[in-house]
């Protein structure tokens, strides 16, 4: 999310502004963002 002003953000951070913006967020860190989707769904993968 360069593009964002976003380099060297929270991962959580992340992860709320994909979601706001309901854009696709790629990473090569997927568990640590399989956790917080997680905690933000409550679904299991």
């Amino acid at each position: 999310m360069r593009d964002r002003g976003l380099e060297g953000a929270a991962e959580h951070e992340l992860l709320d502004r994909a979601y706001a913006e309901d854009r696709i967020l790629v990473t090569l860190n997927v568990g640590d963002f399989e956790a917080l989707v997680r905690k933000r769904t409550r679904v299991s993968f």
